[in-house]
């Protein structure tokens, strides 16, 4: 924004100090007039969530899916309750055709996209996170395959010089496997 190759923006941050921190940078950048801050996450429906913080990374906070330990030991993590409201209830209903989605939800991206079917409903461009460790500890990947299917293809981020028709997603994705350190985003067209 500070450069300006966005005029507006809706931040969405669940994290209690992520999102104090993304307030401060927006007033200390000026930008309070041009950018929306709502303190919860995204999800397919309203109410509360678990969320579950990283100690060493604030990047990684995420929605509690599951009471079993994984391969990130997140049995260990701090657990805090947050609102949830779908992303159709969190951005304008005008919402026109120069909208750019970006969704890095650590593994949640499938359940945020079915709180958006309005906004998906125009296939704006949607950079989205395709981490199949996360994906798949949340169950969030039949979710994700439903919101996009109406998108032509995708290009993976990581090696982006072949546009992938979107009927591949799933193929794509098994490629990075399981491991919790195997991740990409793509852009979907």
């Amino acid at each position: 924004m500070k450069r300006g190759y966005v005029r507006q923006a809706i931040a969405i941050e669940p994290g209690p100090d992520n999102a104090r921190l993304l307030r401060a940078n927006v007033a200390l950048n000026g930008l309070h007039d041009r950018i929306i801050v709502h303190e919860c996450a995204a999800g397919a429906t309203a109410g509360t969530v678990q969320l579950e913080l990283s100690a060493t990374n604030y990047g990684d906070h995420r929605v509690k899916v599951s009471d079993e330990d994984g391969a990130m030991a997140e049995k260990e993590r701090e657990i805090v309750t947050v609102i949830s409201c779908p992303l159709d209830t969190l951005c304008p209903e005008a919402i026109g055709a120069n909208v750019m989605l970006w969704i890095d939800t650590q593994g949640f991206e499938g359940f945020v996209l079915a709180g958006a079917t309005r906004i998906l409903a125009n296939h704006p461009p949607a950079v989205v996170e395709l981490w199949p460790y996360g994906l798949a500890r949340s169950g969030a990947f039949p979710a994700l395959l439903i919101a996009l299917k109406g998108y032509s293809g995708f290009y993976d981020l990581a090696d982006p010089t072949e546009f992938i028709p979107m009927a591949k997603l799933e193929c794509h994705a098994s490629k990075y496997g399981t491991d919790y350190s195997a991740f990409t985003d793509i852009l979907a067209l």
